[in-house]
């Protein structure tokens, strides 16, 4: 067997076997680029086992993968009979069973659909990976690079032939040009190796090898790059805002035997400006000004030299901005508040109308524009385009807001759009939504999410993560790709689909992301892990302790000096928002979702650690300006303490010396805490949760909202929760946690639910509190038919009536001990609400004063009282200044009453049995009906995934007579209406026609008959 330092090779050993008889030895080999306890080579071979525990042997004998000591490879070698497998590399930086990480073999293809998992395919002729060595890899913005550090490297390859096969021709090409004599290349275990005699020009070059047995032919390439130059920069390429960057770099032996000693400067030169720096022991560093643009490093010395190229950007574009005026019936537009970085005066604007609900500004030009105003209330927004003289352009989204008594409001950045503050979120986790379990399956969720009353929809993280995300830990928060959607839930176009048919459906999507951390696996950690201090990426991750609030996690440093927080694991590195290049680049990411996907906002996960490290200066403010710039109608939402002593900093409305918080809203953790998951269901209890929800009557702005919610996804069930003492049945613990939900629907704020909270999910499910939170839901569960019909009434109620957007809020006395009552003042429609937090039924009386809400109470007025959660409608009047209202309350019952001068009524949409959703199987084209038809059949057909989908008739001729569907569209079951008409639009003449469905690779034609 001969030697390689390579970083993962799969080769066979020996053996003379019958074609498709005995298995075939397949050794695995792996350097990692980093210590690890233990590396494993699990996949369908071994049941996706770590090979601790499996039956296949060790080359050493053992059942454990053994590290060969000669070149720091771990070693296994499988027996492996023809077939396609597919396997990962599984590393493990500790013993602790959390420190683990899977990758894709990074010589071998992957199967995107099934978790980037990696093939193997061992038939009668196999090549494996084709590859030059001893390499590196250099991961750069455009992929993985295979970097030679030598001008003649070994350039190989694994071949795999059975026994009794007719002998092998092999071709091989460096650079196009084919190699004399490949045969005396090829060893007997099936290795081909070959070093090219006369060395290769540092730069990059194509090595090909192609073999064939006279029937079969496989063929395998590789792009490298040799770097063998004596002088070599260790410093990438790179983009950054910094006006220094460092430059580091070692000079090599002439014999490339290591490093030079006794050369003791080099010259740096920057855009050809020579001088000259100190080498100390073979290496240099330099902290190297850079101009603005394009500034190509070059370092020399008398035996070669080598260059990067660094850009530095500086933003020269003016920062779009303008005011609404009213004039009579007319709105003014001046864009004259728009700035530029340099003081020059912007020399052109472009006025854009917003597509959905245009104002008439397309056309309009100039610093001043003009619209009639709009006759009804609302938000209206536009565009601005500010041009400067130089070129540079900024584009803003920009909104003003006619009010109800006609005059115009030109919003702060702190504002929030009326629909956030109507929000009505429903956090959705696709993992549990349905078995399939991606974004296509969980999109078919969509429309019971809406029909249930809410408007918000929270998803879970969807980025590629270290290792696939699952029901379990691995829910999506370590993220090693802000740019790409995780392959277990599908594709980015998945998403877009997703998020296209929650707008379509009238519901906003927010995203979570983890401004605190990324994973320890990504790109720009796996940078700084290997070049240490001298990556640009090193700065972007924080390597002191600082000292702060960390909610008892605990700080610690890995062995390279990365900071975490101890209960995450060192799997989640902490993010330097100090660093002006990693504040630059997170920023785009969350602009690249909002652009790209049409995001509504996001969830900002574990906000509170950069919040609390830095202050709002470095993240909040920043974000927020750059993405309310670009639309200002999203939500932000924070993990963070919202409400409290010392928590509206993080809030928009807050300011101190001029730097506002970042969020709109963000958790009420101690009502959570300290209410909701201890409530004793007591009369004491009602006061408690009354001072929670109070907040000691404080809000930080008008704008600032709380959260509020019964379960999330790192919290226990609150069906389970409200059961816990063990004696109450299934229908007593759905109904105790029915008077909580409706008190955080009705009280300030706003709602969320957790996924499968409609249903009670958790309630007698065994496990710890991760399984029953995370698991697939099974959505025909007990607790449905009780629970979905009370929160379709609160979720719908609250988006229907004003009151229950605003902080107004009044405690009133409820007679009972366990009833709480409270009204929530509006003009027009003053809101009562009684929740029963008792097990048996209550009737009391609400007395009701003038000071309790916003209507004047004339005495003698005849008021309306509308019970719209019961359904009930009476009359009251004003006697001596206030109202009685008589309340009957069921056990664990609500009532939500509107007062007003006529009834008011709630209609609720039909409910979907949840049970009966589900993602088709496999594609399906069926049968059309009516058949034969005239004037008009429907086709229905299936498609298990998403996909691109072409569905057209043709006539006897085989002519394409229409198409009815061209485009992508996701999984689920669709139906199509033809009208017996041609593409342009003509009758077709009576006969046979075929209908053709395309989708993917299925292709199924079913006939249909038009009759006069």
């Amino acid at each position: 067997m001969i030697r390689l330092t390579l970083r993962f090779l799969v080769l066979t050993l020996t053996g003379i076997l019958p074609v498709f008889a005995q298995s075939v030895p397949v050794k695995f080999r792996y350097q990692p680029q980093a210590t690890y306890v233990r590396v494993h080579f699990p996949g369908t071979f071994n049941n996706w086992g770590n090979n601790t525990n499996g039956t296949i042997q060790a080359t050493d004998g053992s059942r454990a993968d053994s590290l060969e000591a000669a070149t720091g490879m771990w070693v296994k070698t499988i027996h492996l009979s023809p077939g396609t497998y597919e396997y990962k590399i599984y590393q493990q930086l500790s013993m602790v069973t959390t420190n683990w990480n899977w990758i894709s073999d990074p010589l071998n293809r992957v199967k995107v659909s099934s978790y980037q998992n990696s093939l193997l395919v061992v038939d009668n002729l196999v090549l494996f990976q084709i590859c030059a060595y001893p390499y590196t890899i250099e991961t750069t913005g455009s992929g993985d690079r295979f970097v030679v550090g030598t001008n003649a490297p070994y350039l190989s390859a694994g071949i795999f032939r059975p026994a009794g096969m007719p002998p092998l021709t092999v071709s091989a090409f460096v650079d196009g040009q084919q190699v004399d004599s490949t045969g005396v290349y090829l060893d007997s275990t099936g290795i081909f190796t070959f070093k090219p005699a006369n060395g290769l020009a540092d730069g990059m070059h194509v090595f090909r090898l192609q073999v064939t047995d006279g029937v079969l032919t496989k063929a395998d390439s590789v792009l490298f790059e040799v770097r063998a130059r004596p002088v070599q920069i260790q410093t990438p390429s790179f983009v950054t805002r910094k006006r220094v960057y460092v430059t580091a770099g070692i000079v090599l032996k002439p014999d490339g035997s290591g490093l030079d000693s006794s050369v003791t400067s080099v010259t740096i030169s920057v855009n050809d400006t020579p001088r000259t720096i100190p080498v100390l022991n073979g290496k240099f560093l330099d902290s190297t000004s850079l101009a603005e643009g394009i500034n190509r490093i070059r370092i020399a010395s008398e035996l070669g030299a080598d260059s990067i190229i660094v850009t530095r950007v500086v933003d020269h574009a003016p920062f779009a901005r303008a005011l609404a005026t009213l004039d009579g019936s007319t709105i003014r537009l001046d864009a004259s508040a728009t700035v530029d970085p340099d003081s020059q005066a912007v020399s052109s604007f472009t006025w854009l109308d917003d597509p959905e609900v245009p104002v008439g500004l397309n056309g309009q030009t100039g610093a001043i524009a003009s619209v009639t105003r709009p006759a009804n209330p609302g938000e209206y927004y536009y565009g601005l385009i500010a041009t400067d003289p130089d070129g540079h352009a900024d584009t803003a989204r920009l909104y003003f807001v006619v009010k109800e008594d006609g005059s115009v409001l030109n919003p702060s950045i702190a504002d929030n759009p009326s629909w956030a503050k109507r929000a009505r979120v429903y956090f959705l986790f696709p993992k549990a939504a349905t078995v399939q379990g991606t974004l296509a399956a969980a999109a078919q969720r969509l429309s019971v999410i809406r029909d249930l009353g809410f408007n918000v929809v929270w998803l879970m993280p969807v980025m590629k993560n270290a290792y696939p995300i699952d029901n379990s830990v691995g829910v999506g928060y370590n993220i090693t790709d802000f740019y790409t959607v995780a392959p277990e839930y599908g594709t980015n176009q998945d998403l877009r689909n997703f998020v296209s048919q929650a707008h379509i459906l009238g519901l906003k999507v927010i995203l979570d992301i983890t401004p605190n951390h990324t994973s320890r696996f990504h790109p720009w950690s796996a940078d700084a892990h290997s070049r240490k201090t001298i990556s640009p990426y090193w700065n972007w991750y924080q390597h002191t302790i600082i000292p702060h609030n960390d909610n008892g996690l605990g700080q610690s440093l890995d062995a390279d000096g990365f900071n975490y927080y101890s209960g995450f694991s060192d799997q989640l590195l902490n993010y330097n928002w100090t660093d002006v290049d990693a504040r630059a680049q997170m920023i785009d990411v969350y602009k690249y979702w909002i652009a790209q996907f049409g995001v509504d906002g996001y969830r900002f996960d574990v906000y509170w650690g950069p919040h609390r490290r830095y202050g709002e200066a470095f993240m909040g403010k920043p974000v927020r300006d750059a993405l309310k710039h670009i639309k200002p109608d999203i939500l932000l939402l924070a993990e963070d303490d919202g409400t409290g002593g010392s928590t509206e900093t993080i809030y928009a409305d807050y300011t101190n010396a001029g730097i506002n918080g970042g969020v709109d809203a963000a958790y009420d953790f101690k009502l959570f805490f300290n209410q909701i998951r201890s409530f004793g269901f007591s009369a004491d209890a009602i006061n408690y949760l009354h001072n929670e929800i109070y907040n000691g009557g404080y809000y930080p702005g008008p704008n600032s909202l709380y959260m509020r919610f019964m379960e999330s996804q790192d919290e226990d069930r609150i069906a389970y929760v409200y059961s816990a003492n063990g004696y109450y049945d299934a229908t007593t613990s759905f109904r105790r946690t029915m008077p909580m939900a409706s008190v955080i629907f009705t009280v300030p704020g706003f709602p969320m639910i957790w996924n499968g909270q409609e249903v009670g999910w958790g309630y007698g499910i065994g496990g710890d509190k991760i399984a029953r939170s995370r698991s697939v839901i099974n959505w025909s569960y007990a607790g449905g038919a009780l629970l979905m019909p009370h929160y379709q009434k609160l979720a719908t109620i609250r988006g229907q009536f004003p009151a229950f957007a605003t902080q107004a809020f009044r405690r009133i006395s409820s007679g009972s001990a366990l009833v709480y009552a409270y009204t929530r003042p509006y003009h027009g429609e003053d809101a009562i609400v009684a929740v029963n937090f008792g097990p048996s039924p209550v009737s009391t009386s609400l007395t009701i004063s003038a000071s309790d809400v916003a209507n004047s109470f004339t005495e003698g007025k005849l008021v309306t009282v509308s019970d719209v959660y019961n359904d009930s409608i009476s009359t009251t009047q004003v006697t001596g200044g206030s109202v009685t209202l008589p309340v009957s309350l069921s056990a664990y019952g609500t009532s939500i009453i509107i007062l007003s001068d006529s009834a008011r009524h709630v209609t609720f949409a039909p409910l979907t049995h949840v049970g009966d959703l589900r993602v088709p199987r496999g594609f399906a084209l069926y049968p059309n009906y009516p058949n034969p038809f005239n004037p008009s059949t429907t086709i229905r057909y299936e498609l298990p995934h998403a996909c691109a989908v072409q569905l057209r008739v043709f006539n006897l001729l085989g002519e394409e007579v229409t198409r009815l569907v061209d485009g992508r569209q996701s999984a689920g079951s669709y139906q199509v209406e033809w009208n017996g008409r041609s593409s342009s639009g003509r009758s077709v003449s009576s006969g046979i026609y075929f209908v053709h469905l395309q989708a993917d690779e299925f292709s199924q034609t079913r006939k249909v008959i038009f009759v006069q």
